[in-house]
């Protein structure tokens, strides 16, 4: 019987219940070490490439995601443009 080999799984982002108040923890900019998955596209973050990586907590879960920089810059966009329509 042969073995086949199987390819590593790209390790998602993290997610975690928790009873902590909602909070930007962290935003900062990383080199990928290896591929990642893109919490907005789902698409990969080749290895060698800049990154953002966000540590926050939102609606009770601790969350640290991955984002290509343009779709955290786009996502950025998209909040402050709604709260300028909610006064």
């Amino acid at each position: 019987m042969a073995l086949h080999k199987v390819k590593p799984k790209i390790i998602e982002n993290k997610i975690y219940l928790t009873h902590s108040r909602d909070a930007n923890l962290s935003i900062r900019e990383h080199r990928a070490m290896k591929n990642y998955r893109c919490v907005n596209c789902r698409s990969v973050i080749p290895k060698g490439s800049q990154y953002m990586k966000t540590v926050c907590i939102d609606d009770g879960y601790f969350m640290s995601v991955r984002w290509h920089k343009s779709c955290h810059q786009n996502h950025c966009e998209y909040i402050n443009d709604q709260r300028k329509r909610e006064g």
